[in-house]
């Protein structure tokens, strides 16, 4: 206390270094003094300095430990939230992961769900085509059963008339043979028996005998119904008797040829003979057709007992196409993955499409919807105006991009699955007719023909398009006045054209049955006329024999020819 003092009043006594020595009363400076003064502070300071010193140092220190202190706090507390964010960016990232694992893990589930249900499908799909061809294979051995019954009773029937006849041979060699008679000649020197030749009975004019089964005869009073395979498809007609056929709908080459985008299509396809098949077509052919496909499994089947295949490689024939060994349609059907779903929604729909459960026509883009409309209607018909299943989306995407494609595997699968669905229109009417017409088939005066020919005009064709394409470069705009009459007088005049045609083939083909028919009525007449000549020559030579004779008794002709021909001779009427 007494230090603080000192030191206080010395601090406030103390010159500095700007204060002036004290000067006495007469003016002169007392040196002596002032360093005795100075001295005398030194001294006081001197412990006062150090101590502050040593406290200044004490409190440095203090606040210097104080702050590493809050420095390692700060920085403990900067590796604790550290710390803590790291572990909730782990705990975060593990569950991404685990619900990214348990989604993989629901999907390869779903897909696993999906895939033994397909089996299961499939397998109750088998099940049912072997209950079906177990049925008909029982159906087929209770027909050969029943049929080797009827030959066996027919066999008996036949045994025991030639018992009869047996019976009657021996009781007529038991009675004595018959007398021969004796012709004198009056001219003759002796006796001399004349035993006249044989008679040269006219046979009756038959088909030759073949291994296959005979056939029935096809007159004017024959119904379809009796040129049916058998009771099965007897029983099955009635089903499509009434039926119409899915007519099929095509472009007229000139509006083909007036779009690039068309024209580049059918180029690429080969489709030419395809766009061809329209016109006419028998439609009881149609009918019978699907009928004896309903009952008959395989591509092989026999209409108006005339075998006729239905196979991809007939009707790939018929329309003069090359199917490829592999094709995109195969690779979708099999290998098509998520950005192949993305890119066919990308090229066949407008911009914003997205998928559903099922495709929608009215999302497809204009050129698409021109293909889906001739898909619809004549590739692969249906009845559905608006949706478009996978399969179809997978086909249509090929057309537009001109990869080729089975076309015939196409259609002889889908006449089978028109059946099996219960279609109420029959498809590929015109296709049949040509397949039909290469087989050759009988036709009856009763067939029922449909003349439809539907072609797509210009109007439709851009309401299809929903925007105008425009023509090939080089040539005037479609718009135009002159341009749009020419292109309507072409259509008409092919369409006109192509019905001429038709009916001209129409015409020929039932001039050509008629000439058939009547080369065979002359070749008839021609052998009933020869027959006839002998007949007559025979007369002669009997009633000659009969004028020599001595004998009184008349002899017994032999009956006219026309008695033994067939029973629908052209002369039976006579």
């Amino acid at each position: 206390m007494h230090k603080n003092v000192v030191l206080e009043t010395f601090e406030h006594n103390s010159p500095t270094h700007d204060d002036e020595p004290e000067r006495g009363d007469g003016g002169t400076i007392r040196i002596e003094e002032v360093q005795d003064e100075q001295h005398l502070e030194e001294q006081v300071e001197e412990p006062v300095v150090k101590e502050v010193s040593k406290k200044r140092r004490l409190i440095s220190h203090a606040e210097r430990v104080e702050r590493d202190k809050k420095k390692r706090k700060a920085e403990e507390d900067d590796k604790k939230r550290r710390r803590l964010a790291w572990e909730a960016e782990k705990e975060r990232l593990n569950k991404k992961a685990e619900e990214a694992a348990r989604k993989k893990i629901e999907a390869e589930e779903r897909i696993k769900a999906e895939d033994v249900a397909k089996k299961k499908a499939e397998a109750d799909q088998r099940k049912k085509i072997e209950a079906e061809e177990r049925k008909k294979a029982e159906a087929e051995e209770k027909r050969k059963q029943e049929r080797a019954r009827e030959v066996e009773l027919a066999r008996k029937q036949k045994a025991k008339e030639h018992e009869v006849q047996v019976q009657k041979k021996k009781k007529a060699a038991e009675t004595g043979p018959p007398k021969k008679r004796r012709f004198i000649l009056q001219d003759s020197e002796e006796d001399k028996e004349y035993n006249p030749p044989p008679s040269p009975l006219p046979q009756r004019i038959t088909r030759k005998k073949t291994k296959h089964k005979k056939k029935k005869v096809i007159s004017a009073s024959t119904s379809p119904i009796d040129l049916l395979s058998g009771p099965l498809a007897v029983s099955k007609y009635p089903l499509f008797a009434t039926r119409s056929a899915h007519t099929p709908r095509v472009y007229p080459k000139t509006l083909v040829h007036a779009y690039p985008e068309l024209k580049r299509v059918v180029e690429a396809m080969k489709w030419e003979t395809l766009f061809d098949c329209i016109g006419e077509y028998n439609l009881d052919w149609v009918r019978e057709f699907f009928t004896e496909l309903a009952v008959t499994p395989g591509t092989e089947l026999m209409v108006r007992q005339t075998p006729v295949s239905y196979s991809a490689e007939a009707i790939n024939e018929l329309l003069g196409l090359t199917p490829p060994e592999e094709s995109e349609y195969d690779r979708l059907q099999t290998q098509a993955t998520k950005e192949d779903y993305d890119m066919l929604i990308e090229r066949l729909s407008v911009e914003g499409s997205k998928w559903d459960v099922k495709y929608k026509q009215k999302i497809l883009k204009g050129e698409t919807n021109v293909w889906f409309y001739f898909m619809r209607h004549t590739l692969f018909p249906t009845s559905h105006d608006t949706d478009l299943d996978i399969d179809r989306v997978y086909y249509l995407y090929c057309i537009v991009e001109g990869h080729q494609f089975d076309v015939g595997a196409l259609i002889s699968k889908a006449m089978r699955y028109s059946i099996e669905k219960g279609n109420k229109q029959l498809p590929y009417p015109t296709i049949i007719q040509k397949l039909l017409e290469k087989a050759k088939v009988p036709s009856l005066s009763t067939d029922k023909f449909n003349r439809d020919k539907v072609v797509i005009d210009k109007q439709s064709l851009l309401r299809l398009l929903r925007f105008p394409i425009a023509p090939e470069a080089g040539g005037q705009s479609s718009n135009s006045g002159l341009e749009s009459l020419k292109a309507e007088l072409l259509d008409t005049m092919e369409r006109q054209t192509e019905e001429i045609k038709e009916t001209v083939k129409a015409k020929h083909r039932k001039l050509k049955e008629k000439l058939l028919v009547i080369e065979r009525d002359v070749e008839t007449i021609k052998k009933e006329r020869e027959q006839e000549a002998l007949h007559k020559k025979y007369k002669e030579q009997m009633k000659e024999a009969y004028r020599l004779g001595q004998t009184q008794q008349p002899l017994k002709m032999p009956p006219r020819p026309k008695d033994v021909l067939q029973e629908d001779s052209p002369t039976q009427s006579e």
